[in-house]
């Protein structure tokens, strides 16, 4: 229950700001093996759902655009759920930690620009614009940052070999973003 709280505390922080999520929700106990392994392959899903959406919606008209985008909301919502279950983790090595405090600081910019997009997606121009600044954070922060993170987690609970740590990229990543 005090999960689901949590959670739903952080959507509406995240949704009704577009300051950065710095005091993100933490879990307040060492999570399990299994928890971080179903937090990984959890967050890897909703970069799989993010990605998608972020290499199609450029062509989508603007009904369905927006009904993806707030498909796709919901799912990037659940990442800084997922960094509080791996961000609770004993003995991270510095750079996984330094990928934390970035997380923390760029989440919110991706969950506004979606927000933004959802709230006015006739707007071409604006769509764009959004879509730029999604591909840009994500391209050259968050990503980067789930590469050191999943891995160090992955490692230090031992379980490496039993989860995917692939970090996968939109798009975007290797034709348009330059970091």
């Amino acid at each position: 229950m005090k999960y689901f709280q949590a959670a739903t505390l952080l959507t509406l922080l995240s949704t009704s700001t577009a300051i950065p999520l710095k005091h993100t929700i933490r879990q307040t106990t060492q999570p399990s093996q299994d928890q971080v392994l179903a937090s990984i392959e959890s967050w890897r899903t909703d970069v799989i759902t993010v990605n998608s959406f972020l290499n199609i919606a450029t062509t989508l008209d603007a009904g369905d655009l927006q009904s993806h985008a707030m498909m796709t909301l919901a799912f990037a919502k659940d990442e800084p759920v997922q960094l509080g279950i791996l961000s609770s983790i004993s003995g991270l090595a510095d750079d996984a930690l330094g990928a934390i405090n970035n997380l923390q600081e760029v989440f919110g910019n991706v969950l506004t620009s979606l927000q933004n997009i959802i709230d006015n997606p006739t707007d071409a121009s604006a769509v764009s614009t959004q879509l730029e600044q999604i591909n840009n954070v994500r391209c050259c922060n968050v990503l980067p940052d789930l590469d050191i993170l999943w891995q160090s987690a992955a490692d230090d609970e031992g379980i490496a070999n039993m989860v995917d740590t692939s970090v996968p990229r939109e798009d975007a990543c290797s034709t348009t973003v330059i970091c």
